[in-house]
């Protein structure tokens, strides 16, 4: 059986706190690739019963639950992520952006 290990990549990552309509207490912050997202109709919110949010991916719509991350991939693709899994995959770098951090340790 072969093994893999996850190469280690940077990503920007949101969490879906708060459900509603004010788009500013649904995240612990709001970076523009999510404002965009949501103009270009990416992201849209579900109301009602089940509410939550809609991501749609190269897949379909994806759900995305109160809770869980929604993470900017590499390539610029959006996708949700369960709280647990995101914790046990991903380590707090800064609220720098990656190349800021280089520049100070030169």
């Amino acid at each position: 059986m072969a093994y893999y290990r996850k190469k280690p990549v940077t990503i920007q990552a949101v969490r879906f706190l708060n459900q509603g309509n004010d788009w500013h207490r649904m995240f612990n912050e709001v970076p523009p690739w999510l404002s965009e997202a949501k103009a270009i109709g990416r992201l849209s919110t579900v109301l009602g019963k089940n509410e939550g949010l809609v991501i749609k991916t190269l897949n379909g719509p994806v759900f995305v639950a109160l809770g869980e991350w929604i993470v900017l991939g590499i390539e610029g693709e959006l996708y949700p992520c369960q709280d647990k899994i995101f914790r046990n995959t991903y380590d707090f770098i800064s609220f720098k952006k990656p190349e800021e951090l280089e520049e100070e340790e030169d």
